[in-house]
């Protein structure tokens, strides 16, 4: 995914040292990168130009020495932010290639972001035309602080663009809030998978967890194939309860609306089967026969609990799976 800054959330940080933007900074190892686009590099080094000639002009009048601010012209002032962006690991997106009647069309029919006499939003509508142009290999999100992409959310023109898309457009108001709706939840869930996996925090107790478990066994053996055992295809099979909870291999953890949590395990343990076969008797004649096997398997869990993982509110069994390195389990000859 990727964050792309509006000029408007920048005001006049020149050194993207403002506090919340270097939270945002600091969260990027759960998996998104943070950007602005060309049109924000012009516009935000053009406030940065006029900000340092208005400070010279004030030291002068102080009788202050003002050769630390000397007026710098466009070039210069593009240099010194690219340098600021590059030292903070935030990336400057090109400009998007959009033909020249497409801008017209929107700006004639007072599309967003554009005003609605057309007269105002150029730059605007370039950089959503680079929000699009980057949803159409990841999710973007954009943080715009006015109401040119729309009050709260997208406006509905700018957001039934977007159903032609390939990747998800989504956009907050301000620094606070994609921290709050975004980074704090990831966080939550991010601390949750590191203390399941540390075995700090256990998933329930081990009573409700192994019913559950055992009874979703049951029924995935009812449809599941030999295959996935390794057994012949012409086996019944039935999976024995587990006795003891199965080794947590990996976790993935994800806080859903309502405050539960919904967590996917991959387990890893051993299960006792019991399976049917048909033994050839002759003349047509078939008897049945029995083989226990103690199988390596792999288990993928999805699991929905409560935000502190006191209880579980659903459980289902994905995939069990003999483990790649386990032996073939036996099976005799004259089995068909």
């Amino acid at each position: 995914m990727i964050v792309i800054l509006d000029t408007n959330v920048l005001h006049n940080d020149y050194l993207f040292k403002q506090a919340s933007l270097q939270a945002i900074i600091r969260e990027r190892i759960l998996g998104y990168r943070v950007a602005i686009s060309t049109v924000t590099l012009f516009e935000h080094a053009s406030h940065y130009r006029k900000d340092r000639k208005e400070a010279a002009s004030m030291l002068r009048r102080l009788g202050v020495d003002e050769r630390a601010v000397l007026p710098v012209d466009d070039n210069d002032a593009r240099a010194i932010i690219r340098k600021n962006l590059e030292a903070e690991g935030i990336e400057i997106l090109p400009l998007p290639a959009v033909a020249h009647e497409i801008r017209i069309d929107r700006a004639i029919r007072g599309q967003r972001p554009f005003t609605q006499d057309g007269k105002q939003g150029y730059r605007d509508a370039l950089i959503w035309e680079t929000v699009k142009a980057n949803a159409t290999s990841e999710d973007v999100t954009l943080i715009a602080q006015d109401n040119d992409f729309g009050k709260k959310d997208l406006s509905p023109e700018l957001r039934e663009e977007t159903n032609a898309l390939t990747h998800s457009v989504t956009r907050y108001k301000g620094y606070d809030q994609f921290l709050k709706e975004f980074v704090a939840p990831k966080l939550k869930a991010s601390k949750l998978e590191n203390e399941l996996k540390n075995g700090k925090r256990q998933l329930s107790t081990t009573a409700e967890f192994l019913r559950l478990l055992n009874s979703e066994l049951e029924l995935y053996s009812s449809g599941a194939s030999p295959k996935d055992l390794g057994l012949p295809n012409n086996a019944y099979f039935r999976i024995e309860p587990l006795n003891r909870p199965p080794e947590l291999v990996d976790v993935s953890a994800r806080l859903l609306g309502d405050g539960d949590v919904l967590l996917r395990l991959t387990l890893s343990t051993r299960v006792d089967v019991l399976a049917e076969y048909r033994v050839y008797m002759g003349e047509d004649y078939f008897e049945p026969d029995y083989e226990g096997y103690d199988i390596p398997v792999t288990l993928d869990v999805t699991a929905i609990t409560a935000s502190d993982l006191t209880s579980i509110n659903s459980l289902s069994i994905e995939r069990v799976e003999q483990n790649e390195d386990a032996d073939e389990p036996p099976h005799e000859h004259g089995r068909l």
